[in-house]
């Protein structure tokens, strides 16, 4: 068995000998490595010279047909002269001559090898063979100085990255067999100033004319050539386009970033205008769509200059972003949109009076967001969804209050009694309101925030739930009345505001001490009661096991934390104005970072005899006028001292 098996691998090997070339044997003459393949010559190496190399066209009696790759890769020649008899040069050829300015190609070229001339910086000129049909990946990548090129008429395809960052390539004319222009093929053709794509092209792919800058006019005159996504991302000098007679979308990222474009006109049978199309174009103030066109996508026209749009009866989706950031001033929505997605008008500061359709049945919570010259919502007698009274933007029944109008100027606004649900982000920043009056069940995250004219809240009783943020930020609020009925309040609901004295729901369930964060003219909490408890106007959880927050403006010098807490939270003691002197129990077990935070005349903190505090190295910070900390001698209150830079008097 084991001669059977000798003797097959011995014929295996002689059968993989016997289709090898002809000869693989290298030889050498006038500086050049070639290698023969029957009766031809393949130059390995080429001599490396300055000044011009003229490639002879037969080495050793024998015509040479090919060049290998890299055969002249980092040679410091200045200019080539190939011969006819040439009919193959791979990839990688003249890979970095960095001297090399001029080069000839055979007349029988066929293709141009990938990164054939990579990183050949000097090179200024090539002259391309009539017989190239194929301009391979990266051919002239990082060619910076190419000016000139002759695109033969046989060419039927440009791949990828053929002319990545040729930035001074001013002149390109495709002929009349070109099929396809790859990915990036021109990415960063900065002195490009025209194209003209013909029509036996059939697919431009992605990026392809990415950041030419200078590019003005694009020409395409075929009807059916198909554009990939982005292929004239950021081309800031472009402003003549004529697109595809037949084509049926605009692709994701089409134009985006071409803030010179000013006007397009879209082919007729265009029904989908795809996601950030036409993003930043800071020229364009005006599209007509065409007629089919029933899809808007995602960021479509975000942050282009657009003052006006009409939307035609078919179109039934706008995505998100869609117009975000345009100047538009009045929109009226055909009859058939159906959804209004997340931040379609956010930031249209031009945008006074918005048009609701009677078939929309969805719009996002976030749609008007930052719209500071909205005045007024109106919406379709006949939608079966939406409402809107006074301006303001309701579901049908009125138990969901959807958008009050950034712009509107009442200054005084009572929520209706139907309304169960204020939905999140639905005031906020406008700056007109100062006295407010809700009922609503429920208030959604940020409703209320940034609105720095209100003054003054009145929650009624029956609402349940204050979301978290809702009224951040409202700097000017001093006072808030809060009914019992409140059984939630969010993560900063009322934090950054003016608020003098907070009152805590007898029914409060879940709050966390950030609620009131960075309320800096608080004085006292009042109220509380079962989970919350409030003791000389200090916050604390129900069992006084936990000090939530010590008012900042609370008029007293000193203050000893009762001895059944044991924990403190963060920011309990931040920004306090009168206090100073801190006195702790022996009950309490941990300080969390910065719980005692920039509490300007605060002088010394005290530990009762026998306190073990777990941890509270890093508790206090910023008390510029802490001079001592007394205590016992443990590690996390010497540490506390050491980072406070007090004194420690230990008991």
């Amino acid at each position: 068995m084991k001669k059977i098996c000798f003797a097959a691998a011995l014929l295996l090997l002689m059968f993989c000998f016997s289709v090898l070339p002809a000869s693989a044997k290298e030889y050498q003459e006038n500086g050049y490595e070639y290698s023969l393949y029957g009766k031809e010559a393949v130059i390995e190496k080429a001599p490396n010279v300055k000044g011009h190399i003229q490639v002879p066209e037969k080495l050793g009696g024998f015509k040479v047909t090919e060049i290998a790759g890299f055969a002249f890769s980092k040679n410091i020649c200045e200019s080539i002269s190939i011969p006819n008899s040439v009919t193959v040069i791979e990839g990688q050829a003249f890979h970095k001559c960095r001297n090399l300015k001029k080069i000839k190609l055979p007349a029988k070229l066929s293709k141009i090898s990938y990164y054939m001339f990579q990183d050949c910086v000097s090179l200024q000129e090539v002259t391309l063979g009539k017989s190239v049909k194929k301009i391979q990946t990266g051919a002239f990548c990082n060619c910076v100085k190419l000016q000139k090129i002759n695109l033969p008429a046989s060419l039927k395809k440009i791949q990828s990255n053929a002319f990545y960052k040729c930035f001074k390539l001013t002149n390109v004319k495709f002929g009349n067999k070109l099929t396809s222009i790859g990915s990036r093929a021109f990415y960063k053709n900065y002195e490009l100033k025209k194209i003209t794509i013909p029509s036996s092209v059939t697919k431009v792919h992605e990026n392809a004319f990415e950041k030419c800058d200078s590019l003005a006019s694009v020409i395409f005159k075929g009807k059916k050539t198909k554009l990939a996504k982005g292929v004239f991302v950021d081309c800031t000098g472009l402003k003549k386009v004529k697109l595809p007679a037949k084509m049926k979308y605009i692709p994701e990222k089409t134009f985006y970033g071409c803030t010179n474009l000013k006007s397009v006109v879209l082919p007729k049978p265009v029904s989908f205008i795809k996601a950030k199309s036409f993003a930043g174009c800071e020229s364009l103030k005006k599209i007509h769509l065409t007629n089919k066109v029933y899809a808007i996508g995602d960021g479509a026209f975000k942050y282009s200059g657009l003052k006006s749009i009409h939307l035609n009866k078919k179109v039934q989706f706008i995505g998100n972003s869609a117009f975000a950031g345009t100047n538009i001033k009045n929109l009226q929505m055909g009859e058939n949109v159906l959804y209004i997605g997340n931040k379609v008008f956010a930031s249209c500061t031009s945008l006074k009076t918005i048009y609701i359709p009677a078939n929309v049945k969805g719009i996002n919570a976030n749609a008007f967001n930052d719209c500071s010259s909205l005045r007024e919502i109106r919406v379709a007698a006949g939608n079966k969804n939406y409402c809107a009274k006074d301006g303001v933007l309701y579901n049908k029944s009125m138990t969901k209050l959807i958008q009050y109008p950034l712009h509107k100027t009442n200054r005084s606004f009572h929520v209706p009694s139907s309304v169960r649900t204020i939905r999140s982000n639905s005031f906020n920043d406008n700056n007109y309101l100062r006295n407010l009056t809700i009922s609503a069940g429920a208030i959604g995250n940020y409703a209320f925030q940034g609105m720095t004219k209100l003054r003054t809240v009145r929650i009624t009783q029956g609402t349940k739930k204050i979301g978290k943020e809702a009224f951040l930020g409202c700097r000017r609020l001093s006072r808030i009345d809060i009914a019992d009925s409140v059984k939630t309040i969010g993560d900063y609901a009322f934090s950054e505001t003016n608020i003098r004295v907070a009152h805590i729901p007898s029914g409060l369930v879940k709050m966390n001490a950030n609620a009131f964060s960075r309320c800096d003219k608080l004085s006292a909490f009042t109220g509380g009661g079962g989970r919350f408890t409030v003791k000389d106007g200090v916050l604390y959880n129900g069992p006084m096991t936990r000090l939530m927050k010590y008012p900042p403006k609370k008029n007293t010098k000193s203050f000893t934390v009762p001895r059944s807490v044991k924990y403190v939270s963060s920011e309990a003691f931040d920004r306090v104005s009168h206090l100073t002197k801190l006195y702790f129990e022996k009950g309490i077990k941990s300080l969390p970072y910065n719980c005692i935070y920039k509490v300007k005349n605060l002088k010394s903190i005290v530990f009762a005899g026998g306190t073990k505090l777990k941890n509270g190295e890093y508790a206090v910070g910023d008390c510029p006028k802490l001079a001592v900390i007394v205590g016992p001698s443990s590690y996390p209150i010497r540490r506390m001292a050491y980072y406070a830079s007090a004194t420690l008097i230990t008991l």
